[in-house]
């Protein structure tokens, strides 16, 4: 079954866009990775993980030359401090994947079990995680708000309208604050979101827009 998205936003297909000068971004969590985080080039090594985290071919080649297209072109990228841990938590799995496919024979490790019985590998994890988030913040743009009682019961309001998690509530208002409306994301969620602008490669996303006449060509 497919989500049957109500689209809202505007939907750009990054396929064929060409990115214009000096535009403003918010980069989603994946999106980091793929661009930024060498082991998902390795995906093919890890097939159990890769069956449980759905990424594709796709992911990990177009959101890349889309974001470094951007990036020739003077883009300002942002982000959110909210991003940090679904990234710390994806490369601590990823890092856990490649150690189990490293052993010989391959074994399974549970994620506690690799946090506390592996101390090297958990330097090299912490390590890993502190050089991606020292590139983000070298590379984007921080958009500081307070996770407050007012700030918390504003984000939840918004699930009332918009079919979102709870991180990406976070997102939404953080864009909202930082006035930036476009987003470059793989998550169909976002075209719930009204007055945004989604850049996706995300096929089925761009089909629905397409069907409710949200596809924007630029």
């Amino acid at each position: 079954m497919r989500p049957n998205y109500n689209v809202q936003a505007q939907v750009v297909k990054i396929d064929t866009d060409i990115p214009q000068n000096d535009e403003k971004f918010f980069v989603d969590t994946n999106i980091w990775l793929w661009t930024l985080y060498e082991p998902l080039s390795w995906k093919p090594l890890m097939k159990t993980e890769s069956k449980k985290t759905g990424v594709s071919g796709y992911q990990i080649k177009k959101y890349p030359r889309f974001f470094y297209g951007a990036s020739s072109r003077q883009a300002n990228f942002f982000y959110c401090g909210t991003l940090m841990p679904e990234i710390a938590h994806s490369i601590e799995r990823w890092e856990k994947e490649l150690f189990s496919n490293s052993r010989q024979p391959p074994e399974i490790i549970e994620l506690k079990d690799f946090r506390h019985n592996y101390p090297e590998q958990r330097i090299q994890v912490v390590e890993k995680i502190q050089e991606i988030w020292n590139l983000i913040t070298e590379i984007a743009f921080c958009i500081d708000f307070t996770i407050d009682e007012a700030f918390t019961h504003a984000a939840l309001t918004q699930s009332e309208t918009i079919q979102v998690d709870g991180y990406d509530l976070f997102i939404v208002k953080a864009m909202k604050k930082g006035n930036i409306d476009k987003i470059i994301t793989d998550d169909g969620d976002f075209l719930t979101v009204p007055g945004i602008t989604v850049f996706t490669a995300n096929d089925w996303a761009i089909k629905v827009a397409e069907q409710q006449g949200k596809l924007l060509y630029r």
